[in-house]
């Protein structure tokens, strides 16, 4: 987002006017509807991008760039997303909120951090802009079971993934298919939370695990014996089930393994 021509598009009379652009265009089609605005990396902006935010998050009125109409923007929600302010965020943490329960953490304070963080948000974006931010949400570390939680919904989609048809076409592939993926989906989801997660990673170290158990998956289907090469007839034929388990090592700790456990007899689920 270089300036207010890469937000919002070209006005109407110049070049390309007629196209829009994403944003002009997503406004214009839910004008007056409850829609939401995620703005990532709003920290890395130039300032005339968050000028040309001014008048629309103050008054919800914005011109639709490409025939000069009046669009109803006062029921959108803006959400900016920011690096901006983490080391203030990572000392509050440290300070008044690490080592304690969830219930603990949900008693301490926030509104010092986020007046700190205002600011801040003055001193670098103006106060004209500072001063139209309606709420300030810190992002903390996930508990033990928010990162469980997270985890989890990164091996739903897995399950989507295996679960859908074997395709082998040109141009087009997915030879691993037609597979029902089983398990102890709370322990291992909070084996991998407390194994994996880390705060300055993020949810992608969650990510991460599961993309190793869906390798170990993948090296697992193609070492099944199978009676006939895998084409797409394989999709005609009952599913292949595999399991994801927990194994003690020889250290004392535990690993997630893909066992291969023939054809799935429902219902065999994720629990």
């Amino acid at each position: 987002m270089r300036g207010d021509w890469d937000l919002f598009g070209t006005r109407n009379g110049y070049i390309g006017s007629e196209g829009g652009s994403s944003l002009n265009n997503f406004l214009a089609s839910n004008s007056g509807q409850r829609s939401v605005v995620f703005l990532d990396e709003f920290d890395k902006t130039a300032q005339e991008v968050r000028t040309s935010l001014l008048t629309v998050c103050e008054s919800g009125k914005y011109e639709d760039r490409r025939h000069n109409t009046a669009i109803d923007c006062s029921r959108t929600i803006w959400i900016m997303a920011t690096n901006l302010g983490k080391s203030l965020i990572e000392t509050f943490y440290a300070k008044k909120m690490d080592n304690k329960s969830d219930e603990e953490r949900d008693k301490v304070p926030i509104k010092p951090l986020q007046d700190d963080l205002k600011k801040l948000f003055s001193k670098h974006w103006k106060p004209a802009l500072a001063s139209r931010i309606k709420l300030i949400v810190p992002f903390f570390p996930f508990s033990r079971g928010e990162a469980a939680v997270v985890t989890h919904k990164f091996f739903l989609d897995l399950f989507d993934q295996v679960k859908k048809p074997v395709v082998i076409r040109p141009g087009q592939h997915h030879w691993v298919g037609h597979c029902h993926l089983t398990g102890k989906g709370t322990e291992i989801c909070e084996y991998i939370a407390k194994e994996e997660y880390e705060w300055a990673f993020g949810a992608r170290v969650l990510n991460d695990a599961v993309i190793a158990i869906a390798n170990d998956l993948f090296i697992s289907y193609t070492r099944v014996d199978r009676d006939e090469e895998i084409t797409e007839e394989t999709n005609n034929g009952p599913l292949q089930r595999f399991d994801v388990q927990l194994r003690p090592t020889s250290d004392g700790n535990s690993e997630a393994i893909v066992l291969h456990k023939g054809h799935t007899v429902l219902p065999v689920e994720w629990k």
